[in-house]
């Protein structure tokens, strides 16, 4: 099985096609236009090394959150876009569960909270358990203020965040000497997100939807003009005919 990856939702961006567990081409850049406009010249040269066309994938995966909002949503209308021709599935892949599989591979533990900044004052959380064949998050992701984050980490977990440089303090302050912190920014890799979407497709289970990971509540606004004959925020009343 061919897999292709795409992850936006930070700004180190990662391509990787995979053939089963063998990597055939992978790449990382950093991403710093919002937009994501690199993705499409580096899908190109990535065909080019690999040797292989969009036709030859079986399954693209992308990573759906939490992170970049127009990471996300470029991703996703990529991999649909490419999957559409030959009719080919998408998964999404949470890149936090992608982090607490690699994290898990390195680092002898039951459990692994992956944090990050939620933005609007907020963290977003979740905790990963080990002896499952994939991680997921043991009681969904959550969002947290500063004063409640000590709560959601469980004795002897280990603490990591793709977000380090902006909440690496915060989570020094709050995790205490019965966890371990990496204090680093550690990011979801392409290849991870490929091996999680054909583990699922290994099992059986249903693929996991490629829709995006918001944990906010979404932002709604007035419309600028409303409706003739409807009154506005401040009160005014149309003229009358």
């Amino acid at each position: 099985m061919r897999i292709l990856a795409i992850e936006l939702t930070t700004p180190r961006a990662a391509l990787a096609l995979l053939d089963d567990d063998r990597v055939l081409h992978a790449v990382a850049w950093e991403e710093t236009r919002p937009r994501r406009q690199d993705l499409f010249m580096r899908l190109a040269a990535l065909r080019d090394a690999a040797g292989r066309t969009l036709r030859d994938v079986d399954l693209f995966a992308v990573d759906t959150g939490p992170g970049s909002f127009s990471g996300i949503r470029v991703a996703l209308a990529a991999a649909q876009a490419m999957a559409l021709p030959a009719k080919r599935a998408v998964a999404g892949v949470s890149g936090a569960a992608a982090i607490a599989w690699d994290v898990l591979g390195a680092h002898p533990a039951h459990d692994v909270v992956v944090a990050g900044d939620a933005r609007r004052g907020c963290l977003w959380a979740a905790v990963f358990r080990a002896g499952r064949p994939a991680p997921f998050p043991a009681d969904g992701f959550r969002l947290l203020n500063a004063a409640s984050l000590p709560a959601a980490l469980p004795p002897g977990a280990i603490v990591v965040t793709p977000d380090w440089e902006r909440i690496g303090p915060l989570l020094r302050a709050h995790a205490g000497p019965a966890h371990t912190l990496l204090e680093e920014a550690r990011l979801p890799r392409a290849e991870t997100i490929a091996l999680l979407a054909r583990d699922v497709v290994l099992t059986g289970a249903p693929l996991p939807p490629p829709a995006p990971l918001y944990l906010h509540p979404p932002v709604l606004a007035a419309p600028r003009f409303p409706p003739a004959g409807q009154a506005t925020a401040g009160g005014n009343q149309p003229a009358n005919p």
